[in-house]
């Protein structure tokens, strides 16, 4: 792996502990794996694969693709945009009452902005 892209990962790790407020170890219990994982990475730009990744994504309950990307396993399109890819994630766990609470939500907020 190159360094470049174990860089991208820890930068994205850091940003996502700071998020949840949790340390490397919390985030290793939380996601029950080893803590070298992420010591790998930091120290040695070793980084983590799909199963580790798919792990922690659900630690932190988000979209899987966000951390497979961050880890260089999937593309990163620059088009991307992480807030509406969080926000499909979200909706997609919603029942379908609350999807369409969500939709009326969302509405009335685009309303709000004209």
């Amino acid at each position: 792996m190159t360094q470049d892209k174990a860089e991208v990962f820890v930068k994205w790790l850091d940003s996502a502990l700071a998020e949840n407020n949790l340390t490397d170890n919390q985030l290793a219990i939380r996601a029950d794996i080893s803590h070298s994982n992420f010591s790998k990475a930091r120290n040695k730009g070793v980084l983590p694969r799909w199963d580790i990744c798919l792990k922690i994504a659900r630690a932190l309950r988000i979209d899987p693709v966000e951390v497979f990307c961050a880890a260089g396993l999937l593309p990163f399109p620059p088009e991307l945009d992480q807030d509406f890819e969080h926000l499909k994630f979200s909706y997609g766990k919603l029942s379908t009452r609350d999807r369409k609470r969500a939709v009326k939500l969302v509405g009335v907020l685009a309303e709000n902005e004209e």
